[in-house]
């Protein structure tokens, strides 16, 4: 009989480890872990289809990385209080369970460990829980209740989100959030934290925020404007919607910026990050480069400077006439001793070539 057809499976009171992939793509439909059995290995119910009903005696202490990966109808499990690890991708893609009680006793979930569960609407937390690792609940988009146990010494709940108990870390958002007000004295976003976020319209980020973790921003299509802080640092690209506004401020003043505006988000390497070194066609990267140096963004004056005649030259050669008139604003960059060249440049640009003229006149 192949591992299709097995349709239940009862263990000896001697077992004491489910191993590697035993029963990934069976088509049992219960199963029911005994007391005796201590560990549930990788991939152990991987992708079975059919299972509806797992059910778990005390006595087992750890559920390895995508055991239960992907078994698309289970619909309720109550973890029990001998459990310390659940792994990473243990109840992934689960797209049926609406129900999850992790017991008393557990202390680590495991990344992603019930990341994609769509139905999922019911997660109870224990006291005991001391590590969340990134996407452990993210993209489940039905969840509406977190029950955390109100004396964990290491998390705290308030507002649809989950911060770390001293409330300095952002951890997870929950996707039924349509705002969110992220309280002050979060200094950190961490990954994953508003990923599948798709209600998700407006936010409010401190002034405290320090940093925000890759992809904590992944699939919120409805987030429309953000404002970022002075000073925060961008560790990885937060993937915000292409549609996303991105407003910072400089010295200067404000920058506003979107990911589409140029393939691949090289934009976030070159504006969050600084890396003005980026690998970009010269035409968007000056653009942004102009953009950040009017709003007194760190480090773009100096590029601009270095940079200065390949810069300008492209904004005359594009008839770009506002560039040109706000780099004049600034009186930094055009010289006595530069000027009579770019008038010789921009004869053929009437508008930039009286700008300049009347510019020289000032000098």
């Amino acid at each position: 009989m192949s591992a299709h057809n097995l349709k239940g499976v009862s263990f000896p009171s001697t077992l004491k480890k489910i191993g590697d992939s035993a029963f990934m793509w069976s088509g049992i439909t219960e199963v029911h872990i005994p007391a005796n059995v201590e560990e549930i290995d990788d991939s152990a119910f991987r992708s079975c289809k059919f299972l509806e009903i797992a059910t778990f005696e005390n006595g087992l202490v750890a559920i390895d990385h995508n055991a239960f990966f992907e078994c698309i109808k289970l619909k309720e499990i109550v973890l029990p209080t001998s459990l310390k690890t659940i792994g990473s991708a243990a109840f992934r893609g689960c797209e049926s369970l609406e129900c999850a009680v992790i017991s008393e006793g557990t202390e680590t979930l495991g990344n992603g460990a019930f990341l994609g569960c769509c139905k999922l609407k019911h997660l109870e937390l224990p006291s005991s829980l001391s590590e969340i690792e990134p996407a452990a609940i993210s993209n489940c988009t039905s969840l509406s209740t977190i029950l955390l146990n109100e004396k964990s010494p290491y998390f705290a709940f308030a507002d649809g989100m989950l911060f770390d108990k001293a409330m300095t870390k952002l951890i997870y958002c929950s996707a039924q959030n349509v705002s969110a007000v992220i309280p002050d004295g979060v200094e950190e976003i961490c990954s994953y934290a508003f990923a599948g976020c798709t209600k998700l319209k407006s936010i409010t980020l401190p002034k405290s925020l320090k940093k925000i973790s890759g992809y904590s921003f992944r699939n919120t299509g409805l987030l429309s404007d953000v404002y970022l802080p002075e000073g925060v640092e961008v560790d990885g690209n937060p993937e915000f919607c292409n549609d996303t506004f991105i407003h910072l401020n400089g010295s200067r003043g404000e920058m506003t910026f979107y990911p589409r505006e140029t393939p691949c988000n090289e934009c976030f390497m070159l504006v969050l990050e600084r890396d003005y070194s980026v690998f970009l066609d010269h035409k968007p990267k000056y653009e942004l480069i102009f953009r950040m140096y009017f709003a007194g963004i760190e480090g773009a004056a100096e590029y601009v400077k270095k940079n200065f005649a390949k810069m300008i030259g492209m904004a005359i050669e594009n008839s770009d006439v506002e560039t040109v008139r706000k780099v004049l604003e600034l009186r930094e960059m055009v010289t006595k001793r530069n000027v009579k060249r770019l008038i010789e440049k921009s004869e053929y640009c009437e508008p930039i070539h009286n700008l300049l003229t009347e510019y020289a006149q000032t000098l």
